[in-house]
């Protein structure tokens, strides 16, 4: 869309991030930590600094492009404005509301029809009026770009996360409303397209020049796998063959294109395998979920609860000082098969979907010193990323190439794991800097420089000795079935 300056901001989860780029240059990125609170004026000021920064008090962008958390969201009045604090993707006090809900639909037909498990946005509104919340709940980032611009707007990505569009129409279900008010579903428009430009309020409260569009643009998620692809991916995808089901367009004009058997896994807190496809990979047993992208193409998300976080609960819990020295033991320690560590830290979402699900450690005795623990932790983790991998595959997605990005995945022992186990099954890993800026600044028509799409080396001892690697999956999966009670 555009040869000038695009600014990107991501509202992420524990940091807000952006970058001023034009194609093939940066001109600048800069970060400020999330603000502690959940008062959307804090929220505001964080923003405010971040584009301060960017933008060094008199730059001024051709458009810019908001990406962040999908599941987040603020309650607003009837004219827009906040009126309450906001409730995190991970905050939960709605889980029983979900359960009534999930309890009162035929849980394959919603699927079929959403793309999604639960009806999440559904469940925030009935949580807010039985808690006393005032007004209605609307997404985090919408209501962002509606302090920007004035103008109410959501794209297909953050409308499937709602549980009440029908992605296959791209439209708000009526059949899948189950409560949800109007005030809470705005005109579902193209990531690409204009929402509108800065007021003189919307300037005043983000910094962003008044006048400037602002793209409706897309979750966080999508756009970490579109800017994964635009930053390498298609070089990639040029050098599988026969890459089959799976591959699909992926909108905006700097990422167009064929997947060509390239998927994105981001290893974050959380893990996710995502996929483009050009058609709706439903999974029967709503293990996955589905998001619109619009255009035709679709995204297949497959989610795991813990990659950083049980990389930092392995090294807080066998006592070692920092980051390095954990990775450092988990590099160097033995592969042991019969100890076998669960590293559901913060419960599991697939297969399980179980909040209750715990880590755990089983086979390990007297002999099992800190290092072989360490390993296989990464193993663990290792072990959940392959399940997403096969599970794609049974529904018909086919990634031989994987780029992976996302600040776990600075372990290199868990790259190594992962690089091994999952090469098994004929994928290959790459590392790749860029994420969600970049996808957003795809979005926008920017290229940014591509990013090294590095190959990377598979552990020496799984990747030689293919029986241990089966026998460690083999039991990791029995044992993590058996705490799940599956």
């Amino acid at each position: 869309m555009s040869r000038g300056a695009v600014l990107a901001l991501d509202v992420g989860s524990s940091s807000y991030k952006g970058c001023l780029a034009r194609t093939g240059r940066v001109v600048r990125r800069a970060a400020v930590a999330a603000p502690r609170g959940a008062a959307p004026g804090e929220v505001l000021a964080a923003l405010r600094g971040l584009v301060a920064e960017l933008l060094d008090g008199g730059g001024r962008p051709e458009c810019a492009v908001v990406t962040g958390q999908m599941g987040s969201h603020v309650w607003v009045d009837g004219d827009g404005r906040a009126a309450g604090d906001v409730v995190p993707w991970t905050d939960r006090r709605d889980a029983s509301a979900q359960a009534r809900l999930c309890a009162a639909v035929d849980p394959a037909a919603f699927h079929r029809a959403t793309g999604q498990r639960v009806p999440g946005l559904a469940a925030r509104h009935a949580w807010g009026a039985a808690a006393g919340r005032t007004g209605v709940p609307v997404p985090l980032r919408q209501w962002l770009l509606r302090v920007a611009t004035g103008v109410w707007g959501i794209d297909p990505t953050d409308a499937s996360v709602t549980g009440a569009l029908d992605i296959h129409e791209i439209a708000w279900s009526e059949a899948w409303r189950l409560g949800v008010p109007d005030g809470s579903r705005p005109p579902v428009r193209d990531p690409r397209a204009v929402m509108g430009r800065v007021t003189a309020e919307g300037a005043r409260a983000l910094g962003i020049p008044e006048g400037v569009p602002v793209l409706t643009g897309a979750g966080d998620g999508p756009c970490a796998s579109l800017g994964a692809r635009a930053a390498g991916a298609a070089e990639v995808a040029e050098g599988v063959e026969g890459a089959g089901g799976g591959g699909g367009a992926v909108p905006g004009g700097a990422g167009g294109g064929d997947t060509g058997g390239v998927g994105c896994l981001t290893l974050g807190s959380s893990a996710t395998l995502r996929m483009v496809t050009t058609g709706a990979l439903l999974d029967p047993g709503a293990r996955s979920t589905v998001l619109a992208w619009g255009g035709g193409a679709y995204v297949l998300s497959i989610p795991v609860s813990n990659a950083g976080f049980a990389l930092e609960w392995g090294r807080r819990v066998l006592g070692f000082g920092t980051a390095e020295a954990f990775e450092e033991a988990a590099a160097a320690g033995r592969t042991d098969p019969g100890v076998i560590v669960l590293p559901y830290v913060t419960g599991e979402r697939f297969p399980y979907w179980s909040r209750g699900l715990r880590a755990g450690v089983y086979g390990a005795g007297e002999g099992t010193d800190r290092a072989t623990l360490a390993r296989s932790v990464v193993v663990g983790i290792a072990c959940t990323l392959l399940r997403t991998l096969r599970h794609a595959r049974e529904l018909g997605a086919d990634p031989r190439v994987l780029m992976v990005n996302g600040g776990a995945a600075a372990s290199g022992s868990l790259l190594a794991a992962t690089a091994a186990l999952l090469g098994r099954d004929g994928t290959e890993i790459r590392t790749c800097a860029a994420g969600s800026l970049e996808g957003a600044l795809a979005l926008g028509g920017v290229r940014t420089p591509r990013a090294a799409a590095a190959p990377v080396r598979p552990d020496a001892g799984l990747a030689a000795d293919p029986a241990l690697a089966d026998e460690i999956y083999r039991r990791f999966v029995d044992r993590s079935d058996r705490a799940a009670g599956a």
